[in-house]
């Protein structure tokens, strides 16, 4: 099992959306394992509630830094190599939002080193 913490920076005045969504119509942030095969179980946070766009209703919504723990198990075991994540999401002001856009992260793995002792 390989675990890590991704952390999102959002610009002043940009936020995006929490996972779960609390629209429909929302696109949230979302972490995915691209390679090599195995499954990737994200702990989203809740994120701080905010009026968007004229809705009356409320959202969830990531502003600022973010950070969100990760596990991942992969299909076959690796003591070294990389992993690759993407990180989807859609910066949104307070009145429109930019076009979908994600980043994909590459994350060395290097071989544990024992404890001698």
């Amino acid at each position: 099992m390989i675990s890590g913490v991704a952390t999102v920076t959002f610009g002043d005045g940009l936020h995006a959306y929490q996972n779960p969504p609390t629209q429909s119509y929302q696109i949230p942030v979302k972490l995915e394992l691209v390679g090599p095969k195995g499954k990737l179980s994200a702990k989203y946070p809740a994120g701080t509630l905010g009026s968007v766009g004229g809705d009356p209703t409320p959202s969830r919504l990531y502003e600022g830094k973010v950070s969100i723990p990760f596990s991942v198990k992969l299909s076959k075991p690796m003591h070294a190599g990389e992993i690759k994540l993407r990180l989807s999401y859609q910066q949104c002001t307070e009145q429109s939002c930019f076009p979908p856009s994600s980043v994909l992260v590459v994350a060395k793995l290097a071989p544990a080193k024992s404890k001698k002792g």
